[in-house]
């Protein structure tokens, strides 16, 4: 039961660190093709995207009680097409982390 758990948590650690040492890789190569004033410029709109849609969670999530997951806050506000389809990617984004 111990070597189940052992081999689970270390294919997780392994997925993990993959996911984490391609980001890190990737960005002095992505950064040398294009630039360092298009990397500082992309990085800023990354950083405002984030910035506002935390905002706007931090406002979705300030209506509903403590503990509530993100399929029950969208559950009131979008069709059931999209919470199937959200659903699903959300799935899958854990899967993956």
């Amino acid at each position: 039961m111990i070597v189940n758990i052992m081999k689970t948590v270390g294919g997780a650690f392994l997925v993990i660190g993959t996911t984490i040492g391609a980001g890190m890789l990737s960005l002095p190569l992505i950064t040398a093709a294009c630039g360092l004033p298009v990397a500082i410029v992309s990085m800023i709109i990354s950083w405002s995207v984030m910035y506002l849609t935390s905002l706007k969670l931090l406002k979705l999530c300030s209506k509903y009680p403590l503990g509530v997951n993100l399929t029950t806050l969208i559950s009131d506000k979008m069709p059931v097409i999209f919470q199937v389809i959200f659903t699903v990617i959300y799935l899958l984004l854990l899967y993956a982390l």
